[in-house]
């Protein structure tokens, strides 16, 4: 797998300020600079009141690339919150159940996920972050079971309109293969894969309050 950047959103005194609606909006504005990149939201933090697990993206920590990334999204983040890079760890930041082929398709369907998102961030501007994070139960149960009128209901019944008919296509072009089966606890190893990857997108969907998952081996 190739190198991947993870990005933190700090604040002054550890959490931010920023909201997750916000940070959509700062993603939709740097999406240029995204181009023909690999990325993915996360909105998760590892310590309590600490900085933001936010944006992971295919470019290598010590490359120019990066920091031209790094540049765009530190302007579009509001002071006195700021970011920190530093390169992804797959041992510890990614499920270790995945192989690598697994993984990778893994992070297509996060990058199409993340994608759609934002799209519909951009559609509604004046949307809140509770009206993302009741979307959560839907996505879910259309990436498990292929049947998009289950996101398209909680887009509807959070008056976010309707769900971006081209972002969605290339998303479900991805999660037929997949056949996600998802089961808890896993009774075998492909089971296990498909909740690592039910896992990663809850993580995109600001999924914490409602799934508090842990990895599992």
């Amino acid at each position: 797998m190739r190198d991947w950047t993870r990005f933190r959103i700090r604040g002054e005194r550890g959490a931010p300020a920023l909201e997750y609606v916000q940070f959509l909006a700062c993603l939709s504005a740097i999406r240029p600079a995204l181009a023909g990149v690999r990325w993915h939201l996360r909105w998760s933090s590892s310590e309590r009141g600490g900085a933001i697990d936010g944006l992971r993206v295919e470019l290598p920590f010590d490359g120019p690339a990066r920091s031209r990334v790094a540049a765009e999204l530190e302007r579009r983040i509001p002071p006195p919150d700021g970011i920190l890079a530093e390169p992804l760890r797959t041992d510890t930041d990614l499920d270790p159940l995945q192989d690598e082929v697994e993984l990778d398709r893994c992070l297509d369907v996060l990058w199409r996920w993340s994608e759609l998102l934002v799209e519909l961030r951009a559609r509604n501007p004046g949307a809140l972050s509770r009206q993302f994070q009741a979307l959560t139960p839907g996505a879910l149960l259309t990436f498990v079971t292929r049947d998009r009128r289950h996101i398209e209901r909680a887009v509807e019944g959070e008056g976010l309109g309707t769900v971006p008919a081209v972002s969605f296509s290339r998303l479900a072009d991805l999660l037929g293969p997949l056949d996600l089966v998802y089961r808890l606890p896993p009774l075998t190893r492909i089971e296990s894969v498909h909740a690592a990857r039910v896992h990663h997108l809850a993580a995109c969907t600001m999924a914490g309050e409602f799934y508090p998952f842990t990895r599992s081996r």
